[in-house]
């Protein structure tokens, strides 16, 4: 799939209940039809889906709703009790309130179907306390709501693989309390991170009964209470990728000593840096059953003590991306159970023991990376089950080609032949092989004939190797390959003959007076085309790229293409991803009007920007309904263009205009559209505004702004700050015309605020001072080129985490406050050309971070500090024009 430059996950809900057994009892047992107002609940259901699905044909009015596809009723009562749409396809921008009114309901499955930027609903989802449910995740935005903690029988609750979902501090002890019966819990992705370390006291206290617990990517810092190792009853354990989780007070000893029972612990990324060597012999101790250990990039050194040994049960252990040194240990060969081992990216030396080739269970094998590895081939066992094999960045070499007659169950291999003594040879055979990824040194002429007696190969990858003097004539064996990833000089003419290719991709390679080939239009099987970061790859996109009539991903970023887009790409049936970016294309978009109603009818994301194109943008682009992400900054494009067009686009997630010579109005007398966008990212810098859009304050989704460079005048209105206080990113509204603040706020809760730019305007009063949240460690400011006149004197309290500050060119006076003291984390500050007065904070040059100080044009005096060389960090200092010696 083609990159985004923001990216958001589908959102999912999937609630399974256990509904009473007398209640399943009556299913088929009577025949009640469905009750009228059960329907017609159902029936606004269906309405509220934007995109629906062949599979609700179904669902007419005036037919018994209990026949109706993924409905199942209590026969005896006629009421719905399962609603099972899992799978659907279907696509909403809210969800109904009819749901609700289905009050028997025990079994909701809504997975994977589009809920893009949904709130998750604050209500309707309490149920009496005898419902039992199983299973609840969901991929919602916004606060879990609190009335699922009524479900005092819960036993199993699954909110994973989102990151749109968060529990704020209180509301995590108020969620948890009455989960007694929890045995298992899942918040991957959900953000927990305002819960501090406060979270593991109160799953200590809560849910002691707990069987598994998966929280990875939620945010979670500091060091892990005491009362955690209550939960002596767990048998699974993720933690994975909450990086500021460490071990301290417990120690990782004291944390494992309580968890006989653990089976799976995984703690990628998490700090065991302090635990030394001790952390094996804490495994081995208390956890002597474990099976599945993975400590990806814990920051574990040194060599594994012999205790590890212990561990007898293993099954699979990642220890990926550390700092582990040494040989790699024997014993892993006489551990029988063993089908995973990752110990790629660290400093292993020495001879990689053989004996663990002879593992029959051994399914996955990745040893990448360790350049002082030494891997020698013998011979592989017959019947070995050996999936996947990467010893790229080793040292390999292999005995007799009868070393590898025994994989017959590869499917995965990776290897770098620039350290190998001799090429493989051609009579090499890997009959399940599917995928190759295969690393030169850069400059050698390879030697790959063997390559193509893989016949069955799918997926082919070659990385730095010179195939400028070298022809591809074994390639045309491979007549079932369809993903070709990395080339290096012309693109070969036989890639054109491989005619299952369905993935082709080829990046970052010199291409220097080279043009993207007319035959790219053989590959009429293509899926997904990526040919982006080329150097000098120049010339027109070809025609014959409309041949490419099943393409759902075009890629051609980033080259020195030119000349106009080809009519026959705008109408490709299938395109859904297409990124044409940072090129030197041309022409008008005029060529889009006509073809998309044929073509384009799927198309959800389209990237033109930094390109030289001209003209007017057509109306026919904001008639995409399945539009997400729409980028066309940075080139010539003109015309006016009505807000209203835009905002009709219900499923835009990104959209970038800016930089261009166009004019975005607000039309006065506008309707609000029913159904806005849920739109994260918008940049309308530079389109000629002169009004803030009014429709913007009911899109409560936004969390990155751009308005800079318009003539919008008056204030800044006060729902600014609090219709986004939750979830805005970044605001840049500098340049404009802007003169006050709506109800002068001297700070603004933002809690998740990291960018402010309110410079080059009009503005006066009070600096308004964003008070964000703690997990937000980057803080940039610039409030330059205003009128402003104060500044609360306790600002540098709330800006902890500030980087950049710039208050320059403002109507500022008396002292510079004290608290710039607190600004620890400050790179630069910028107080130039106000009217402060008084000495100089000794601290802003004695020590701290700051690099940059300016201060120039203020009425400061004083002698600055002797020791000012000591501990100080200033590269650049400005005190022109003022009293300072």
């Amino acid at each position: 799939m083609a990159p985004t430059k923001h990216r958001f996950p589908m959102l999912l809900l999937l609630l399974l209940c256990s509904y009473p057994a007398e209640a399943a009892a009556m299913i088929n047992s009577t025949k009640a039809p469905c009750l009228p107002a059960q329907a017609s609940s159902l029936l606004q259901l269906k309405g509220s889906f934007i995109v629906a699905n062949a599979r609700l044909s179904s669902w007419q009015a005036g037919t018994d709703c209990c026949h109706w596809e993924g409905i199942i009723c209590n026969t005896g009562s006629g009421r719905v009790i399962s609603l099972d749409l899992g799978g659907f396809n279907l696509m909403s921008h809210r969800l109904h309130p009819a749901l609700f009114n289905l009050t028997s309901l025990r079994n909701l499955n809504l997975a994977f179907n589009d809920f893009t930027g949904v709130r998750f609903p604050a209500s309707g989802f309490e149920r009496p306390t005898d419902i039992t449910p199983e299973l609840l995740p969901t991929y919602f935005i916004g606060q879990i709501p609190s009335g699922i903690s009524r479900l005092k029988n819960l036993v199993a609750l699954d909110f994973s693989d989102n990151n749109g979902l968060y529990l704020k501090d209180s509301s995590f002890q108020t969620f948890m309390a009455n989960m007694s019966n929890l045995r298992e819990l899942h918040l991957d992705w959900v953000d927990l991170s305002s819960t501090g370390s406060t979270w593991s006291a109160v799953l200590g206290h809560a849910v002691p009964q707990l069987r598994i617990l998966s929280l990875s990517q939620c945010g979670l810092s500091g060091s892990i209470d005491p009362s955690f190792s209550r939960l002596g009853e767990l048998t699974t354990i993720n933690f994975g990728s909450n990086y500021e989780l460490y071990f301290q007070e417990p120690n990782f000893r004291t944390f494992m000593a309580n968890m006989s029972n653990l089976r799976e612990l995984r703690l990628d990324s998490v700090d065991l840096s302090s635990s030394g060597s001790t952390w094996s012999t804490a495994l081995a101790d208390s956890v002597p059953q474990l099976q599945i250990l993975s400590l990806h990039a814990c920051g574990i050194s040194g060599s594994i003590h012999p205790s590890f040994s212990r561990l007898r049960s293993l099954a699979s252990i990642n220890f990926r991306d550390n700092e582990f040194s040494g040989k790699v240990p024997e014993y892993f060969s006489e551990l029988s159970s063993l089908s995973s081992l990752d110990i790629s990216g660290n400093h292993f030396e020495g001879q990689f023991p053989t004996e663990i080739f002879q593992l029959k269970s051994l399914m996955m094998l990745d040893l990448h990376a360790n350049p002082m590895l030494f891997v020698r081939f013998t011979y592989f066992p017959a019947g070995n089950r050996l999936q996947y094999l990467d010893l790229a960045g080793t040292n390999f070499t292999y005995d007799t080609p009868l070393s590898f007659a025994n994989l017959t169950s590869l499917q995965t291999l990776s290897l770098t032949t620039g350290t190998m003594p001799k090429e493989l040879p051609t009579s090499i055979r890997f009959p399940s092989l599917n995928g190759l990824e295969l690393e030169g040194s850069g400059l050698e002429k390879p030697v790959l004939s063997w390559v193509g007696n893989l016949k069955d190969l799918k997926y082919l990858s070659l990385d730095g190797y010179d195939f400028s003097q070298s022809t591809l004539s074994w390639i045309n064996n491979l007549t079932r390959l369809e993903t070709f990833f990395n080339f290096s000089g012309p693109i070969p003419y036989q890639i054109g003959n491989l005619a299952n290719l369905r993935e082709l991709s080829i990046e970052f390679c010199d291409f220097s007076g080279y043009q993207i080939p007319s035959w790219i239009g053989n590959l009429t099987k293509l899926i997904s085309l990526d040919i982006s970061d080329n150097n000098c790859l120049s010339g027109p996109i070809p025609s014959t790229i409309g041949n490419l009539i099943q393409i759902k991903w075009l890629r051609l970023s980033r080259n020195n293409l030119t000349g106009n887009i080809p009519e026959s790409l705008l109408a490709l049936p299938a395109l859904q991803y297409l990124n044409l970016d940072t090129n030197q294309l041309s022409g008008s978009l005029e060529d889009f009007t006509h073809p998309l109603y044929s073509g384009f009818s799927q198309i959800k994301e389209i990237d033109l920007s930094d390109n030289q194109l001209t003209g007017q943008i057509p109306e026919s682009l904001f008639q995409l309904a399945n539009l997400q992400i729409l980028y066309l900054d940075s080139n010539k494009l003109m015309g006016t263009i009505k807000l209203i067009s835009i905002w009709g686009l219900t499923n835009l997630n990104e959209l970038d205009l800016s930089n261009n010579m166009i004019s975005l109005i607000d039309t006065e007398g506008d309707t609000i559209a029913p159904y806005l966008p849920s739109i994260e990212y918008l940049n309308f810098a530079s389109c000629n505004l002169r009004e803030l859009p009014d429709a913007l304050r009911y899109i409560d989704t936004i969390t990155d702004l751009d308005l800079s460079n318009n003539q919008i005048k008056g204030a800044i209105p006060s729902w600014v700050w609090e219709n986004w206080k939750d979830q805005l990113n970044t605001l840049d509204l500098s340049h404009n015309l802007f003169t006050t603040l709506e109800k002068s706020p001297s700070l603004v809760h933002m809690t998740n605020l990291a960018f402010l730019d309110l410079s080059s305007n009009r503005l006066e009063g009070t600096i308004p001072i964003p008070v964000t949240g703690s997990e937000v460690n980057v803080v940039v400011l610039d409030y330059s080129n205003n009128s402003f006149s104060s500044i609360v004197s306790n600002f540098g309290r709330y800006l902890m985490n500030a980087i950049y500050i710039n208050l320059s060119k403002n109507k500022l006076s008396g002292h510079i406050p004290a608290s710039v003291c607190s600004l620890n984390k400050l790179d630069i500050m910028d107080l130039s050309y106000n009217y402060f007065d008084g000495p100089v904070p000794s601290c802003l040059v004695e020590r701290g971070n700051l690099t940059v100080l300016k201060l120039r044009e203020n009425r400061l005096h004083g002698v600055l500090p002797k020791n000012i060389g000591e501990g100080c960090k200033l590269q650049t200092i400005d005190l022109n024009g003022n009293r300072i010696e």
